[in-house]
Order: structure tokens, then C-alpha cells, then sequence
């Protein structure tokens, strides 16, 4: 009687673990997954790390993870993002010396409204500056801009309202030299998915 009693509970438990996880993958649930993105960051000029703009809807278009989430949900949202600068040691310049590694202005901003020189950005009170011989990083959120909490379709382009993104870029006085290589950067994306395909 004991052990029957025993099952009985220990099914009763396996059911409502079961029943569970049934609602938290139903049809209106929201499943929150991680994506990723990696890029090099290359001087495009001597002496300047342009200003470039990453924006949410590259979780969309560059991380490797998102097909796969898109090929099973309707809709999706970008709730954070957080960027990852990692400095490349001991730059070679084109003259065999080792060259610096920049400082860094990074901001977020809303697509619409991204500064285009590194005067613009450094004259954001958002403005974070970095040393760039160490690895750092820098995250923002939805809260930026109440429009990046509306669905998007998975199959298309986050519309550009609702769209924020993290901005960098070196202060002119650095003496970097061309088409090398600083910093590899890793974006981590939490993203909200809806709507079983």
C-alpha cells in the first residue's frame, strides 16, 4: 500500500513537470535565447578607428544562432546587447614597429540619431571612454528606445523606429596605422521569440 502510494506521488510529480513544460512551450509563450555575432575591427584610415554603428537587426542578419530560431518562430525581439572588445597584442605597423592600441569612445544610441565623427560621440553624456590594451565590454537595452519592444517578423528587417544599437569609434589623436586590425569584438544578443511556425 506504502509503495503504491509512493508511485502515485512520484507520477503526480512527473505529470505536472510534464504539464509544465507543455505551457511553457505553447503557442503564446515567449522563449528568450541567446545569439552571437563576431567581427573584426580593422582602421579603415591611418590614425582613426571609424565611427560604426552595430545595430539590433544584426542579431537578425549576422548571428549564427538566429536561422535556426527563426526557422520555428513567427516573431522576435531584441531585449539587450552586450559587446565584447577584445585587443590583437603587439600590432605590427608597416614599418616593423608595434603599433598602439586605440582608446575608445562607445555609446548607445537609437538608429536614427548616430553620430558621425568621434567629436560627436565624445560629446555624448553617454560616452563610456576605454584604454584599449585591456578587453571590455559594453551592454544597453530595449530601455533606450520603447519602440525595440514591438514584434518583428523573423523574415525581415527590424523596421528602422524601433531599432537601437551600440556606437565606437578611436579619438583622432591616436596614431593608428591603416587596414589593421585592433580589436576583435563578440556581440551577444538576448533575444525574445514568439509564434510556433
Amino acid at each position: 500500500m506504502k509503495d503504491d502510494l509512493t508511485r502515485t506521488i512520484q507520477q503526480r510529480k512527473v505529470n505536472r513537470r510534464a504539464l509544465s513544460n507543455l505551457r511553457k512551450f505553447s503557442e503564446g509563450d515567449i522563449i528568450t535565447k541567446r545569439c552571437t555575432f563576431s567581427l573584426a575591427g580593422a582602421t579603415a584610415v591611418a590614425h582613426l578607428v571609424p565611427i560604426v554603428a552595430i545595430t539590433t537587426d544584426t542579431a537578425r542578419s549576422n548571428s549564427t544562432e538566429f536561422p535556426s530560431f527563426a526557422a520555428r518562430y513567427q516573431e522576435f525581439r531584441v531585449k539587450s546587447m552586450k559587446m565584447f572588445f577584445i585587443p590583437v597584442a603587439n600590432v605590427a605597423t608597416v614599418d616593423g614597429g608595434v603599433s598602439n592600441i586605440p582608446t575608445l569612445l562607445v555609446a548607445d544610441y537609437l538608429s536614427t540619431n548616430t553620430p558621425s565623427t568621434p567629436a560627436q560621440l565624445l560629446s555624448d553624456e553617454r560616452v563610456a571612454i576605454h584604454h584599449g590594451c585591456q578587453m571590455f565590454s559594453f551592454t544597453t537595452d530595449w530601455s533606450r528606445n520603447p519602440n525595440a519592444k514591438l514584434w518583428s517578423s523573423t523574415s525581415v528587417a527590424i523596421p528602422n523606429p524601433n531599432l537601437y544599437s551600440i556606437v565606437y569609434g578611436s579619438i583622432v589623436a591616436d596614431p593608428l596605422v591603416a587596414n589593421v586590425i585592433y580589436f576583435n569584438n563578440i556581440i551577444e544578443y538576448i533575444v525574445e521569440f514568439r509564434g510556433s511556425q
